[in-house]
């Protein structure tokens, strides 16, 4: 089983630097572009299955990546962003942050993040994100292989959902959850599953956004 993480492409919120969370925000125009230039790198693959958060910004961008093909989009809550809280809709500019702040550590040392009142702390989010892979791999991918890459399963989502996905699939410690690579929008994140040797990283920073057309 091979599966194909893309973070949903620019919102509003993204543009203006504020934390959004499970606040649902649509897509600028430039989101919608950023989508549709990830769906036509992707045109020539053959998936299976697609899944999505139920946001708006992640669903929006796994109809314009889906486009043509066969088969529903599939949502499921556990796919949908990390929670801040009361921090939701705060502007967040890394440069001129407090040290103290509970967004820059989330984003520095994500080891010594505590979420504010309604948050949900960063070792929650791999839980659930866990919940997910172990899920899919028990209705996908018991008898897969990586040599045969079947099924192929798309999932869109959100940055730090998807980091929350790679940390549960690698095993990575909290410390190593943005592992220097930022989660840009639409970037994609490939990696195989096989039922007796278990996950494997294939590419941790696809950018489709940029006009990459990926080929398995």
């Amino acid at each position: 089983m091979r599966v194909y993480l893309v973070r949903h492409g620019q919102t509003e919120w993204n543009a203006a630097h504020k934390m959004q969370g499970q606040s649902d925000i649509a897509l600028t125009d430039l989101g919608r572009q950023q989508a549709t230039t990830a769906g036509l790198g992707l045109k020539d693959m053959v998936f299976d299955y697609c899944y999505s958060s139920p946001l708006q910004r992640a669903y929006h961008t796994a109809q314009l990546i889906w486009g043509e093909r066969l088969g529903a989009i599939v949502t499921d809550p556990r796919l949908m962003e990390i929670s801040f809280g009361a921090d939701e809709g705060r502007v967040f500019e890394r440069e001129t942050a407090d040290a103290h702040d509970p967004i820059y550590l989330f984003f520095n040392q994500p080891e010594r993040y505590v979420p504010v009142a309604g948050g949900e702390s960063i070792p929650q989010l791999v839980e659930r994100a866990r919940s997910f892979l172990t899920d899919l791999c028990a209705q996908h991918g018991a008898a897969a292989t990586a040599s045969e890459l079947t099924p192929r399963i798309l999932i869109v989502a959100h940055g730090a959902l998807i980091k929350g996905l790679t940390v549960a699939l690698t095993g990575r410690p909290i410390a190593r959850f943005w592992n220097d690579i930022p989660p840009i929008n639409c970037a994609m994140v490939v990696a195989d599953y096989d039922a007796t040797s278990g996950w494997t990283l294939v590419n941790e920073c696809v950018r489709l956004a940029d006009g990459v057309t990926w080929h398995d």
